[in-house]
């Protein structure tokens, strides 16, 4: 045989060998990693779809994703090598953004060809399956008796593909309540399954139920993940499964304030096997309750106002208290604030808000400015007295009988009483209500003492001595459960002091963060406007636009502090007007100008005398705002003084404006 011969051959007997071993090779999907190793794919998540084949070559390799009604075609690289095959991977994940709404929907079946070169090597059919999974919310608080929903969520399998059966579900609290013995949290299996088939959540603890197992990894200690994989509950075609995961019960060492926030982890649920394969897993992104829910006492309401922050000075005369009305249409009327001694041992007399309209009505987000005393350590008066509540900010004497009674406060010229007089090595600042009870208490001492421990929630303590000269404050004060909800309570995470009188009437800031606090005010200033709409029509004429829209949330609209600033543009461009800025009729927010200001939450109607322009539009988007401008510092001086507006909830209205005239029928002679 011929070199030239020999050659041939053996080129001959790789091809063959090649060709052989491709028309015998295996390709297949994976199914210990990618969708592979599902059985249940949720409308909402994606995965990749991973799989492996014994060619050695290839140039196009494809996975064909049936659906009831669609087809998708997923191209696919490959990943690596392992065990001798070729392992490959979709580039794009499978998603419902790959198929038709009317094909991507809960029972409905997926099937896969895996094709290499334009030729199916293998077919799954029917070999997983759609369905959805939808969390609700839990909002609030739970409390440290009775059953506490902590994380709801249901489970659609539509109705094409039978019944099926939820097998296991595996649970987790990112908060820091834990379960375990000894002094934790949660009771020794305290944490329960409650579920029903339904159309709406529901949950009033009569529903039938099993317990998730707190020591599944076999540590029953320190312990914050929960699963049940034996569930066997049955889900009827066509219906859904509602499910709330809920704490049983709390151990007697329970920690108020700590926080339960649930999440469904991911890949966290179990149903009966579909297909050939038996996976049984599901494929589901983690899905969070969006809030930490803190533990309070069953006795524990929201506070209506705050201790917002306290000044100590050498002489009682030029120190003040900040307040911060929490409750919109608050009445403080028989309120009564007062404070401790050094040891917080031994509480000082009394002073109560009188018993006078000026008190009542006061809407959220208003700061008070408490002086101690009318007058300053130099025996001037404090600066002047601002009662006007149209801008949310008010600044008054506490010895100042008009508005209050009671106390100690002594006499002139010192005025050394004992009432609010701050201690330098501990005090409280205690707000109660007409009836007494507990409002709100701000403090500071090294070591807490003991009437500040018989107090209930919400309450703060700053560990640390407030020498003359120093400020102690909320901070950072992001939200309400910062200001003594939250454990931990005694110390120094939700408080900051710092020298001098520290941005009094204003928001706290501490290491550097002068926003959280300053967003909170604002959030509580500005009105809600649940449901913003609005229409509008040029007038006869075309003389002006006449506009309308839905009312904003007004608890006491009679006090005309909530009213809606009007912007109009021609094109669809807007810049959202700015908290603590009062702005004039005709002047610009970005593009767009102000049209109207309307005083009144109860008026949702405006005249625009601008024509609207023919064959065009207008634009208008209408803020609802509450609070004047700032009557004692100014426009502007703070985003969380003076007017405060609702960025993101407004009402948008297009108008379109009349046609043109036709002058091409106009005669000329």
């Amino acid at each position: 045989m011929t070199y030239l011969t020999m050659r041939s051959f053996l080129v001959f007997m790789v091809l063959w060998i090649v060709l052989t071993w491709q028309a015998t090779a295996q390709t297949q999907l994976e199914e210990d990693e990618g969708l592979g190793q599902y059985d249940y794919l949720c409308l909402s998540d994606s995965t990749w779809i991973h799989w492996s084949t014994d060619w050695l070559t290839w140039s196009d390799a494809v996975v064909r994703v049936n659906l009831p009604g669609a087809t998708t075609e997923f191209p696919s690289q490959w990943m690596h090598d392992f065990g001798g095959r070729k392992h490959l991977s979709t580039i794009d994940q499978i998603s419902p953004s790959h198929f038709p709404a009317a094909s991507y929907q809960p029972g409905y079946p997926i099937s896969f060809d895996l094709r290499l070169d334009g030729t199916t090597q293998n077919t799954y059919t029917n070999e997983m399956m759609l369905f959805d999974l939808q969390k609700q919310d839990v909002s609030g608080y739970i409390y440290n008796s009775g059953k506490q929903l902590v994380l709801q969520f249901y489970i659609d399998i539509g109705s094409t593909s039978g019944d099926r059966i939820l097998k296991g579900l595996h649970v987790k609290n990112i908060g820091n309540l834990e379960e375990g013995n000894g002094d934790r949290d949660i009771g020794y299996d305290g944490l329960r399954l409650y579920y029903e088939i339904g159309s709406a959540f529901d949950f009033d603890g009569t529903e039938a139920a099993e317990t998730l197992w707190g020591d599944w990894a076999g540590d029953s200690k320190y312990n914050n993940e929960w699963k049940n994989l034996s569930l066997n509950i049955n889900i009827p075609a066509g219906q859904r499964l509602y499910c709330y995961i809920v704490i049983e019960n709390f151990s007697p060492t329970v920690t108020l304030g700590r926080t339960a926030q649930f999440e469904l982890v991911l890949d966290g649920l179990w149903m009966d096997n579909y297909g050939a394969s038996h996976n049984y897993k599901a494929r589901i992104d983690a899905r969070t309750n969006s809030q930490a829910l803190p533990l309070v006492e069953s006795s524990f309401s929201l506070p209506g106002i705050v201790v917002s922050s306290y000044y100590n000075a050498a002489d009682p005369r030029d120190e003040w208290t900040e307040l911060l009305v929490i409750s919109d249409n608050l009445d403080l009327r028989g309120y009564t604030i007062r404070d401790n001694n050094n040891d917080q041992t031994g509480w000082q007399p009394e002073i109560t808000f009188q018993n006078i309209s000026f008190w009542n009505h006061l809407r959220a987000g208003t700061i008070i400015k408490l002086w101690h005393r009318h007058v300053n350590s130099s025996g001037l008066p404090n600066v002047p007295q601002d009662t006007s509540k149209a801008d949310g900010y008010l600044e008054l004497f506490l010895n100042n009988s008009d508005y209050f009674s009671g106390g100690s406060f002594g006499t002139s010229p010192s005025w050394a009483g004992s009432s609010m007089s701050i201690g330098g090595t501990g005090d409280i600042i205690q707000i109660r209500d007409a009836s007494g009870n507990h409002v709100h208490a701000l403090a500071h001492k090294a070591t807490p003492g003991t009437d500040y421990f018989s107090l209930p929630l919400p309450k703060l303590c700053h560990t640390e001595s407030l020498p003359s000269n120093q400020t102690v404050s909320v901070c950072p004060g992001s939200n309400i459960n910062e200001y003594g909800i939250l454990a931990p309570r005694e110390g120094t995470t939700y408080t900051t002091k710092a020298n001098g009188p520290q941005t009094p009437g204003f928001p706290n800031s501490c290491s550097g963060d002068t926003i959280s606090n300053q967003n909170f005010w604002r959030s509580l200033r500005q009105p809600e406007w649940i449901t913003p709409g609005g229409s509008g029509a040029y007038l006869p004429g075309n003389t002006g636009v006449s506009l309308s829209w839905n009312l904003c949330q007004d608890t006491y609209p009679l006090d005309n502090t909530t009213g809606y600033l009007i912007l109009r543009n021609t094109v669809n461009d807007f810049t959202a007007p700015s908290d603590g800025l009062f702005y004039l009729v005709g002047t610009y927010i970005g593009t767009a100008v102000v049209a109207g200001i309307v005083e009144g939450s109860q008026l949702p109607a405006f005249t625009d005398n601008t024509p609207a322009p023919c064959d065009g539009q207008f634009f208008y988007r209408i803020y609802a705002f509450r609070f004047s401008a700032d009557e004692t510092s100014g426009n502007g001086i703070n985003p969380a003084r003076g007017r405060a507006y609702n960025e993101t909830s407004y009402a948008e209205i297009v108008v379109q404006g009349p046609v043109s005239p036709n002058t091409s029928l106009i005669w000329h002679y």
